[in-house]
C-alpha cells in the first residue's frame, strides 16, 4: 500500500472536499451529524470537545446548541503558542472570529474547561482506515491530545472524499478511534487486522 504524503493528501483532499457542491456539504453534514449522535462513545459522553467548522468542512455546530443542556459542549480557542485552551460552549454570542477566520470562545464570556473530555469530535483535511489524521500542518490537536493525562475517544469527523487508504504517519501524530463520514462509522482496525 503506498502512503500519500502529507502534503499530497492536503492537496487532494481539500481539492475533493471543495469540489462538493454547498448541497452535497450541507446534505452530508446533515447525515454526519445523525452519525455522531448515533455514536455510543457520544451518547455515554458528559462532556465533548468539537469544533467550528471553517471553509469546507463537515459542519457539526447544530450538535452544539441541541446538546449544551445535556452535556458539557466544549469549543477550542488557539493559543499563541500553537495550543489549543479548550472552553465550555456558551452560545454563539460567546464567540469571536480568529485570525484564521474561525469562530473561538471569547475568553472574556467563555468558561476554561480545565479536564480531559470524555469525546473529541476531530477536524482534519484528510483520515486514512489506520486512523491517521492529517490536518492543515500546524500542529494543534497532536500537541494538545499528547499533552492529556489520559486518552479520551478520538473520533475524526470528515467527508469520505477525504478518507484516504494509507496517509504519512510521524511519531508525534496522534490516531483517531474512529471517522464518521456521511456513509456512517468508519472502525479502525487494530493492529493485527490490518
Amino acid at each position: 500500500m503506498i502512503e500519500l504524503t502529507k502534503k499530497q493528501a492536503r492537496a487532494q483532499a481539500r481539492a475533493a472536499r471543495e469540489a462538493l457542491t454547498q448541497t452535497q456539504r450541507d446534505q452530508y453534514s446533515h447525515q454526519i451529524c445523525a452519525h455522531i449522535q448515533n455514536l455510543p462513545q457520544f451518547q455515554a459522553a458528559r462532556s465533548v470537545l468539537s469544533y467550528m467548522s471553517f471553509g469546507a468542512e463537515a459542519d457539526i455546530t447544530a450538535l452544539l446548541d441541541q446538546y449544551a443542556r445535556h452535556k458539557q459542549m466544549l469549543l477550542p480557542l488557539s493559543g499563541r503558542d500553537r495550543r489549543l485552551i479548550i472552553y465550555h460552549y456558551n452560545g454563539e454570542d460567546a464567540l469571536l472570529r480568529s485570525a484564521y477566520g474561525i469562530l473561538e470562545p471569547n475568553p472574556q464570556r467563555s468558561v476554561p474547561f480545565d479536564d480531559v473530555p470524555d469525546l473529541v469530535l476531530v477536524p482534519g483535511l484528510a483520515f486514512d482506515r489506520r486512523g491517521v489524521r492529517v490536518g492543515y500542518g500546524a500542529g494543534y490537536y497532536d500537541r494538545y491530545l499528547g499533552s492529556l493525562p489520559r486518552r479520551p475517544y478520538l473520533a475524526g469527523v470528515a467527508f469520505a472524499c477525504q478518507v484516504f487508504d494509507a496517509l504519512e504517519h510521524m511519531v508525534y501524530d496522534v490516531n483517531v478511534d474512529c471517522m464518521i463520514t456521511q456513509h456512517g462509522v468508519i472502525p479502525i482496525a487494530s493492529e493485527g487486522q490490518a
